[in-house]
């Protein structure tokens, strides 16, 4: 893999007439696929045969086709839509820069020839992207992403993966096609057919009860001036006429939320109220579809949460307040005894075997699976053993500095008493710590994200289902705690460590919040202030055990809070944590064991309620 700063100069540019010497066009025909992936595989198996036959400019020119369909869109990514499949601190795979200046006037005039639409889309849309003044690639973009939004509802174009009745990969496109129409066209004087295209795939969301889709396909035709807000709850109101057997309540409650603010706009009252019923009711059903205590005070509290918002509920509050209560005095012990699975035969190759075989939702789940906290008791026998045994090493107190050279965390002697042990049991397993987290890193995590992302190209609204779903993450958290895990599976630590580890600490919070417990302090003022990390295992270490179990609690008090230890926590928050510290293995660790954390609650209900969330949202 080549590093980003040689990657411009490592790639050779590839003529026109070679790209035309493929016959493109009749190597895609008959390939009814509407996404990139249906693309890759007859341009690997012509690369292939031409690396056979030592035919080198076919095979360059094959290979920078597959390279340009292999970059990832993120069509929700307004300042940089386009990125690598996979990076890591080694380097990346190819984005749309690399094909910048030269190159991107060769795909400009390479895409004017060029049949099928997916094809088409990717080589104009790159073309302008890398220089917006290609104003003819760019309406080649639009028009060939329309097309495949009419070819995918005509049938005549199919997913490589998932029902065709999800069209929210309709939607992804419609996005892209719009923000590119949006520069190349006066807003004010969009063409007929754009018009055309999202009224059709409008109608084919309701049709299909497409709810994701829907809401995407709404908020495009709303800020582009397409449709008023009459249309679009009209469409609302259609799409939510029969809910019957709808086993994905949050993807409803998104049509709710799109009615309820269109209501609120139009300054119908009476509509609007009806709208923020259904809000609730549909985090009441989510509240039936789990089988514990916090997971059912996770979606009660939200359901208040919504009616305080929407105002003059008090009844209604005050009756699923005593629920609340009772449920959280029944969820004590919904985190403890939880069983980890590990379906693993060896270190990597064993890790990339079993995930190359799994479906998105058994993907998501056991990437949580991949390893358990440490055993706190088998560490600390460890550091008795390795006192007795290197003896001197027990008799000296240690410090610690940081890249500065300041001393940072100071340890003593082995002490003589069982209480003052258990800091020095923590600087003890330090090490142990440190060599386990590096094993799970190179040999489960990282080969198991390699590994799907290279088939899967993940992005925030696969978590979506997780993160709603988990006791773990509270209302009005759930994009930052989706965008963190996105960002990790797509191996951009800094952003995931930055959005994912100063999350840890409110939702313990929240999680002890939910059970009953709470984690406020009283100032000497008398006013309140919430516990930080190092607070709450100073003084709330019992009840958190009571929840998350003794060897997890440990964990994170290694991992997050404890110094000499990393102190994750301490460095996401003030600003310490460098780059290269970001792709190391404590930081990386640290985001997957966040991941692992919101995960594990939803194990008992993965297979019937999660799974199909995830595969709804997937596809």
């Amino acid at each position: 893999m080549a590093d980003e700063s040689e990657k411009n100069d490592s790639l050779e540019i590839i003529p026109l007439d070679a790209l035309q010497a493929l016959d493109a066009n009749a190597l895609l025909a008959g390939n009814d696929g509407s996404d990139t992936f249906a693309l890759t595989k007859p341009l690997r198996e012509a690369r292939a045969k031409a690396e056979e036959d030592g035919d080198e400019p076919r095979r360059k020119a094959l290979g920078l086709l597959h390279d340009l369909l292999n970059i990832h869109l993120k069509v929700d990514d307004r300042a940089e839509p386009f990125g690598p499949m996979f990076q890591s601190a080694e380097g990346r795979t190819c984005t749309a820069s690399d094909f910048c200046n030269q190159q991107s006037d060769i795909l400009a005039a390479f895409a004017a020839e060029i049949e099928h639409p997916v094809l088409k889309a990717r080589l104009a849309d790159i073309a302008w992207y890398n220089e917006r003044k290609r104003g003819a690639a760019g309406k080649m973009a639009v028009e060939a992403y329309a097309e495949i939004i009419r070819q995918r509802i005509a049938g005549e174009l199919h997913r490589t993966h998932g029902d065709n009745t999800h069209l929210l990969d309709c939607a992804d496109t419609a996005t892209r096609m719009m923000v590119v129409a949006g520069r190349v066209y006066k807003k004010s004087a969009l063409p007929p057919f754009l018009s055309e295209v999202i009224e059709e795939l409008f109608q084919a969301c309701v049709d299909a009860r497409s709810y994701v889709a829907f809401c995407h396909v709404s908020e495009i035709a709303l800020n582009f001036g397409i449709f008023e807000w009459e249309k679009v709850l009209a469409g609302s109101e259609a799409i939510l006429s029969d809910t019957e057997g709808q086993n994905y309540p949050m993807a409803v409650q998104g049509v709710c939320e799109l009615a309820e603010r269109g209501y609120k706009k139009l300054g119908d009252s009476e509509n609007q109220k009806r709208a923020q019923d259904r809000i609730v009711e549909q985090d009441l059903k989510m509240r039936g579809q789990v089988n514990q205590a916090s997971a059912e005070a996770h979606w009660v509290r939200t359901a208040i949460d919504n009616l305080r918002q929407f105002g003059g509920n008090k009844e209604r509050i005050a009756e699923l307040r005593k629920e609340l209560r009772d449920l959280e005095e029944a969820s004590l012990d919904d985190f403890a005894g939880i069983p980890y699975q590990m379906d693993l035969s060896e270190l990597v190759s064993g890790t990339i075997e079993v995930f190359e075989k799994l479906t998105l939702p058994d993907i998501l789940v056991q990437f949580a699976l991949l390893n358990k906290p440490q055993s706190k008791e088998k560490l600390e026998k460890d550091a008795d053993e390795s006192s007795e045994k290197f003896i001197m090493g027990s008799l000296f107190a240690g410090s610690y500095a940081d890249r500065d050279g300041k001393v940072y965390a100071q340890t003593g002697a082995k002490p003589d008493g069982d209480e003052e042990k258990a800091e020095w049991y923590k600087a003890q397993s330090l090490m142990a710590s440190e060599l386990h987290r590096q094993s799970v890193v190179a040999g489960q995590i990282e080969p198991a994200r390699r590994t799907v992302m290279a088939n899967f190209p993940l992005e925030q609204r696969h978590f979506m289902p997780i993160v709603y779903n988990s006791p773990f993450v509270e209302n009005g958290y759930h994009h930052t705690f989706s965008l963190g895990f996105a960002r990790f599976w797509q191996g951009d630590f800094i952003s995931a460590a930055a959005l994912l580890i100063p999350q840890l600490e409110n939702s313990i919070r929240y999680v002890l919040k939910n059970s009953n417990v709470l984690s406020a302090k009283m100032m000497n003022d008398l006013t309140q202030d919430d516990r930080s990390l190092s607070s709450l295992l100073e003084n709330m270490r019992d009840e958190m055990e009571q929840i998350f179990g003794s060897d997890l609690v440990h964990e994170i008090d290694l991992l997050f809070n404890f110094r000499p230890g990393p102190a994750m926590r301490h460095q996401a928050a003030h600003g310490k944590m460098t780059d290269h510290q970001s792709y190391g293995y404590d930081a990386v660790y640290a985001c997957w064991l966040i991941y692992q954390i919101t995960v594990m609650p939803l194990l008992s209900q993965w297979k019937e309620h999660i799974a199909p969330q995830i595969e709804e949202q997937a596809f």
